[in-house]
Parts: structure tokens; C-alpha cells; sequence
């Protein structure tokens, strides 16, 4: 039965990421941000639940105890949209972060820990993916990057972190990584299966890029990501080391880009 629910919970979380760009494409950038903030609070709730929900078994969904760390930290330490009434959303997700935080000193939960060798592997498969993903992004004009990546690089790349593991990075990895693969294999699906399932999910998601006329990223560049992440977490089954190279990816690969345009 638990597990039914939990099941339930990660395909809510889909289905509200697959619905959202329909929903988020508006010339009003201030709804666009409600939206981001409601989407995002419906994200981190749910997966506080499935945390809450799988806390003696989360090594059966690859969280680590690293990515457990770095979820509860960035439900504290977020970047900030500047949209009004934004401190109601912020003081929502540190409930839910402070609210896993006391749950897990209690319980003191039993999960592997990323090892340095695997660091930097992950380091270096980041670093390869980083690139690849470059490549075959250049093939497309994107000059609108340059002006933007060049303002202030080392105050760029810290807000893109924070960016990136508030909003994006540890959500998804969580999400499709953890408990989807998790989920799928607690249901007697072959891992390999499970992974496969995941990692088409993964790249359909991100249709988007498709919509906006960039079959390059869709086709190309996406698939480069999902293959990297997908399999250091099946290799490994720690789900931190796929948050790395996931914001690796997406906050050097633009400036990259921005040094070829």
C-alpha cells in the first residue's frame, strides 16, 4: 500500500511537468513566476512526503545521504525570483526542509555516502558531458548569450548554481533517478528496464525545446544528459552524483556557449 502511494505521488509530480509549459508560456512574467513557485511547491511538497513516506528504504530510491543534505539545505538557502509576496512561497519550502531536517536527526537515517573516487568521476564525466553538450548546441546560432554570460562571470556562475539547485537540478534528479526508477523496481520491473523507462521520461519532458524550434537540444543534447545521468546513478546508486553533473551541465554549458558566440 505504501508503496501504491508513493507511486502515485512521483506520477502527480510528472504529470505537473509535463502540463506546466503549457501553462507557464505567458507574456506576463509575473504570473510565470507564480506559476514557477506553485509547481516548485507542489514538487518539494510531494517529495517531502515521499521521503517521509520511504525513510527507512530511501537507499532502495539511490538518495544518498549527500543529496538528502543538499535538498534539505536549498529548501533554506534559495534564489530569489523577486516576485511579490515571494517570502510566503520561501517560508513554505523551509518548513518542508526544516520539517525533514528534525524527522531525519530523529531517525537518523541510514544512507550511503558519495565517496571521493565517485566525486570525481562524477567531476569528470560532468566535465565530458559539459562539453559534448556544448557541441552540439554550437551547431545552432545563440548569440543572444554572449552580453548576458560576460557581465560579471564569477557572480553569474554562483546565482546559476543557486538557481539551478533551487529550482531545477535536485528536483529532477530526485524525482526521475530516485523514486521513478525506485517505484518501477519495487513493481518488478528489470532495472534496466526501469532506467530506460525513466530516461524517456526524462527527455520527453523536456519537449519544450522541440515547441520553441530547437530539435537540436531536443534530439541531440538532452539524450547527451540523460545518458550521463541515467547511467552514473545505475552504475553507482547514489542519486548525488547525478545532481552534480545535472548542475554542472546546465551552468557551464551557456557560458561555454557564450565564449564560442
Amino acid at each position: 500500500m505504501r508503496h501504491k502511494v508513493g507511486f502515485s505521488l512521483t506520477l502527480v509530480v510528472l504529470g505537473v511537468a509535463y502540463l506546466s509549459p503549457f501553462i507557464s508560456w505567458s507574456p506576463d512574467s509575473a504570473f510565470d513566476n507564480y506559476w514557477k513557485y506553485g509547481t516548485l511547491l507542489v514538487s518539494i511538497f510531494t517529495l517531502t512526503l515521499l521521503i517521509f513516506l520511504e525513510f527507512n528504504n530511501l537507499d532502495d530510491f539511490f538518495i544518498d545521504q549527500a543529496s538528502l543534505v543538499i535538498f534539505i539545505f536549498f529548501c533554506f538557502f534559495r534564489r530569489r525570483l523577486g516576485t511579490e509576496g515571494e517570502i510566503y512561497f520561501i517560508s513554505l519550502i523551509a518548513l518542508f526542509g526544516f520539517s525533514i531536517l528534525v524527522f531525519t536527526i530523529y531517525k537518523r537515517a541510514k544512507t550511503a555516502r558519495p565517496t571521493i573516487p565517485l566525486l570525481l568521476f562524477s567531476t569528470l564525466l560532468a566535465g565530458i558531458t559539459t562539453i559534448l553538450f556544448t557541441l552540439t548546441e554550437s551547431i545552432r546560432s545563440l548569440n543572444w548569450y554572449a552580453p548576458y554570460y560576460f557581465s560579471n562571470p564569477i557572480i553569474l556562475i554562483i546565482r546559476e548554481l543557486v538557481y539551478q539547485l533551487s529550482f531545477v537540478t535536485i528536483i529532477e534528479e530526485l524525482l526521475f533517478r530516485g523514486f521513478l526508477v525506485g517505484y518501477l523496481i519495487k513493481f518488478g520491473w528489470r532495472e534496466q528496464s526501469a532506467f530506460i523507462v525513466q530516461a524517456l521520461l526524462f527527455w520527453l519532458v523536456h519537449y519544450p525545446y522541440l515547441i520553441l524550434g530547437n530539435p537540436i537540444t531536443f534530439f541531440l543534447s538532452i539524450p547527451i544528459l540523460t545518458f550521463s545521468t541515467s547511467y552514473i546513478v545505475k552504475r553507482h546508486k547514489q542519486v548525488f552524483p547525478s545532481i552534480l553533473i545535472h548542475t554542472i551541465v546546465n551552468v557551464f554549458v551557456p557560458i561555454l556557449l557564450s565564449m564560442l558566440f
